[in-house]
């Protein structure tokens, strides 16, 4: 048997298909008919098959070791949020990792707006998935269009490890960049700037290793130089020569052209840029 669904990494949503037998998960593919991995998947996808079967996964409800029941549980915590009521929850923290569900979130901001002094906490043990945290993308209108940019001839990647596992979206967008790999074809062409080697990187066509604190001047000028602001003179910085080829192949394919900003540039660049 065989079921489509899926797997979540810092609340991003990768689309699987589960092998069964006998009820049991045994294999994990991409889902070859959804547009987002079109069958593609990653190491964490297929690794999160193994915590189906860990030992150490809780199996029941616990008190001290003595196993209990769910509904021994809500009565040992219905008295104490009871009384949070009367002070706001001001004495509730709410613990989870990224949220992309509008159930639960909805579910979430309801209870914080009943009880405004509570608080919600979100972590991710995985410093991957900080480009998802930055706030799903900053915007929900800015994700779309950058979600749905379909095999550009000029990729710049700010930083962005979009070809690695667990970057949002990397099974599709690997099977989309191998696809314009074709020496023979209308090749696409990728400029890659980063603070650190990344598989991204070692697979770039031009490759510009620079300081992290100083990809976001980068990313201020290439937006300055395609009329974003006031055009800046860059002549005098150390990678003037690698910056004006990425200008000049934005200049002749620009409307075929994207930048992937990773989690420091996002982190430092994304609402100057948007605005």
């Amino acid at each position: 048997m065989f079921y489509a669904t899926a797997f979540t990494l810092g609340g991003y949503a990768s689309p699987i298909l589960v092998e069964s037998h006998l009820f049991r998960p045994t294999k994990i593919e991409g889902n070859p008919q959804h547009p987002a991995s079109l069958g593609g998947t990653d190491v964490y996808a297929q690794a999160s098959l193994l915590d189906l079967y860990d030992p150490d996964r809780a199996q029941n409800v616990t008190y001290l070791g003595d196993i209990r029941s769910f509904d021994a549980f809500l009565e040992a915590v219905r008295g104490p949020m009871n009384v949070q009521k009367s002070v706001a929850g001001s004495g509730v923290r709410i613990l989870t990792q990224t949220v992309s569900s509008p159930t639960l979130a909805a579910q979430i901001r309801g209870y914080l707006e009943k009880n405004p002094q509570a608080k919600w906490h979100v972590y991710e043990p995985s410093t991957a998935t900080m480009f998802t945290k930055a706030r799903s993308w900053r915007s929900a209108k800015w994700s779309r269009r950058a979600t749905t940019s379909r095999r550009p001839d000029v990729i710049v990647s700010l930083d962005a490890d979009f070809l690695s596992a667990g970057f949002p979206g990397s099974t599709r967008y690997i099977r989309d960049f191998a696809a314009r790999r074709n020496p023979d074809a209308n090749m696409n062409r990728l400029y890659v700037i980063e603070s650190t080697p990344s598989s991204t990187g070692m697979k770039a066509d031009h490759r510009l290793p620079m300081r992290a604190s100083e990809i976001e001047k980068f990313a201020f000028a290439l937006a300055n130089s395609v009329g974003a602001g006031p055009t800046e003179n860059v002549a005098s910085v150390e990678w003037a020569k690698f910056f004006d080829v990425v200008v000049k192949e934005f200049g002749t394919r620009g409307g075929r052209s994207v930048v992937v900003a990773g989690t420091i540039s996002l982190l430092l660049s994304t609402n100057s840029l948007m605005r």
